[in-house]
């Protein structure tokens, strides 16, 4: 069939297929660096289900936190999960995870949070707990700023050296160590992954489409809500036949709407 598509070029002639498919602020930040902030900071408190009691207080003070800031008249807060605490990234969206992430640092800067984690942060780890709250703070402020509106054109062609800072404390200051089976530790390889890297990348797309809103994942993220969660809770939930019975009650679905149409 002939479709004025054919003739449009669909890779990069300079990045190919990565030119087109840019690395977004919602995988990037919200399922990518934020929720590992959160597993990074659980895990220095104690992993797995170790050190329960000091999670719950944790815990109890975002849960407390966040309620004070819900009722806030600021529109800019981000979504904060009031299902679970803190420690709790079950079923949390990207939205969820940036509002955790928030709340969390802001928890740090409370005269209760730092009582909580110095032991954790100094003692334990060797980190000055000072500089866990600049990392987490200035990665807010670069995922704010790749959605600006206001970027200014000089600003983005001088980003390299603070996008290169923040990678630097990252390592530094929320290190992500990978544990080997004989219990020895290779620094912070935990970060040799796209969604890091993505950090000084998003640079690029910025140059190459502007604000990071004119790429952002999250309207096309909203269909999942229709097309896989609305339809999944009509199947039997069997790990087996899920996308199957999944991709049939959408094509019911897809029916019905059409057939409303001419009712």
């Amino acid at each position: 069939m002939r479709s004025s598509w054919n003739d449009i070029p669909n890779a990069d002639n300079v990045e190919g297929h990565g030119g087109t498919c840019a690395l977004e602020g919602l995988h990037v930040f919200g399922q990518g660096l934020y929720k590992d902030g959160i597993a990074l900071i659980h895990d220095f408190i104690g992993p797995g289900t170790t050190k329960k009691s000091e999670k719950e207080q944790m815990d109890i003070l975002f849960k407390a936190l966040t309620s004070y800031m819900i009722r806030c008249s600021e529109r800019s807060v981000p979504k904060f999960a009031s299902r679970a605490g803190a420690m709790d990234l079950s079923r949390t969206t990207a939205m969820e995870n940036e509002g955790g992430y928030y709340a969390i640092a802001i928890c740090f800067c409370t005269h209760r949070g730092r009582e909580l984690m110095k032991d954790v942060f100094m003692d334990v780890h060797g980190l000055c707990i000072n500089d866990v709250v600049y990392t987490m703070t200035h990665l807010l402020a670069y995922d704010a700023w790749t959605t600006s509106h206001d970027m200014r054109k000089w600003e983005l062609d001088n980003a390299e050296d603070a996008v290169a800072h923040l990678m630097q404390c990252l390592l530094d200051y929320l290190p992500q160590e990978i544990v080997d089976k004989d219990g020895s530790t290779t620094g912070s390889n935990g970060y040799h992954k796209v969604k890091f890297h993505a950090l000084w990348l998003l640079l690029v797309y910025l140059r190459k489409y502007g604000s990071g809103r004119n790429f952002k994942g999250d309207h096309g993220e909203c269909f999942h809500k229709i097309s896989v969660k609305l339809n999944g809770d009509r199947t039997q939930k069997r790990n087996t036949t899920f996308s199957l019975q999944v991709a049939a009650r959408d094509g019911d679905s897809n029916v019905i709407n059409l057939a409303y149409s001419y009712v």
